[in-house]
């Protein structure tokens, strides 16, 4: 089976939409993923822009945040025809895959913006819904957490520096993907577990980072 880590970068939907904004709060600007094989290694990556419907202007701080401007969106296809693109993308190769996402917001949010602009999901060919795991849960699991963890704070716990840029789709979902990779082994997941023992049950006196992390491990992206 192939895994597909998915990622979406969003715009709030402009206010004047009230009726929209209550169906959907925002749009979604970009979809990104990485496709992984059957040993977990990436074979093949996804990127798209996509043109908002009720979103006229890329505001300054989604700018500074995703890197996406309005005028880069503008000349792209709208969500409808990306959806559908993406559909195809996952299904390319075989029909035996499941996406993965960090969190089940990305899942909510495809859902609300499918129903707001009135889209048949069966039409699509969107059957990756169907096959949709909340990596946040399972990993909270791993660690019998139950408040929800950001990726940053699975990263640190997973010994993972963040590689490329925060709040870029495909880079997003390539971190979520090493995340993903380093868990299918148990060894893996009780040395995180020890790895946060060692954070929360440890003074400053007695651990450093170096302790708590093998730095050779990683690496830095640009």
């Amino acid at each position: 089976m192939r895994h597909i880590v998915v990622d979406l970068e969003m715009h709030p939907i402009a206010k004047k939409y009230k009726e929209e904004r209550r169906i959907c709060r925002s749009e979604t600007i970009e979809i990104g993923a990485v496709m992984l094989d059957e040993k977990n290694q990436e074979m093949d990556d996804y990127r798209r822009l996509i043109r908002p419907r009720y979103c006229p202007r890329i505001t300054t701080k989604y700018q500074e945040m995703t890197g996406i401007t309005t005028s880069m969106v503008m000349t792209e296809q709208p969500f409808e025809e990306v959806l559908e693109d993406f559909a195809r993308w996952c299904s390319a190769i075989d029909d035996d895959y499941e996406i993965i996402a960090w969190s089940g917001s990305d899942y909510a949010q495809i859902k609300h913006e499918i129903n707001l602009k009135a889209m048949d999901e069966n039409e699509l060919g969107c059957t990756f819904l169907r096959e949709w795991k909340d990596f946040q849960q399972e990993f909270g699991q791993i660690l019998n957490k139950t408040k929800p963890l950001s990726l940053d704070e699975a990263l640190t716990y997973g010994g993972i520096l963040f590689t490329g840029h925060r709040h870029d789709a495909v880079w997003d979902a390539r971190n979520t993907a090493e995340l993903y990779r380093i868990t299918r082994s148990e060894t893996e997941r009780d040395e995180i577990r020890k790895r946060v023992r060692a954070i929360f049950d440890s003074t400053p006196l007695t651990v450093s980072l170096a302790d708590v992390f093998d730095f050779s491990l990683l690496e830095v992206g640009a």
